[in-house]
């Protein structure tokens, strides 16, 4: 009885990590073929002691984009600038942090996990 409802969640993990693997797939290639640019900070933490990396930001502009990015206590010692370096995406509707690409990888390797889970629980509710 409990075999129906565990293949039917573990098809919705498979569906939902797909969908994480194609659109991390796509936040990779739009920073691969993206262009560097600089942009403006236009607000940020005060000091280092005030970023927290659940709840500091950090906005940057370029040209009429304004994007808000999470920041932990790796920006440190970008706080005092007042520009940094981004990748602006190919469609110019998005700026990637320089070296953002790393968390897309680990984000794309944790979704295949997912979906390795959601795999190995199908298969054994499958099972008799």
């Amino acid at each position: 009885m409990l075999k129906k409802p565990l293949s039917i969640c573990s098809l919705v993990i498979i569906l939902l990590a797909l969908f994480w693997i194609f659109s991390d797939i796509n936040k990779k290639n739009n920073y691969l073929n993206g262009t560097e640019v600089t942009a403006n900070v236009i607000q940020r933490p005060y000091d280092c002691e005030s970023i927290n990396s659940r709840t500091s930001y950090i906005k940057i502009q370029y040209k009429n984009l304004v994007v808000s990015k999470k920041i932990g206590r790796g920006y440190c010692k970008k706080l005092e600038q007042t520009s940094i370096k981004a990748v602006l995406s190919p469609q110019q509707d998005y700026l990637f942090f320089e070296g953002e690409i790393e968390s897309i990888e680990k984000n794309i390797t944790a979704s295949f996990l997912i979906m390795v889970a959601g795999i190995f629980c199908f298969i054994k509710s499958r099972k008799k």
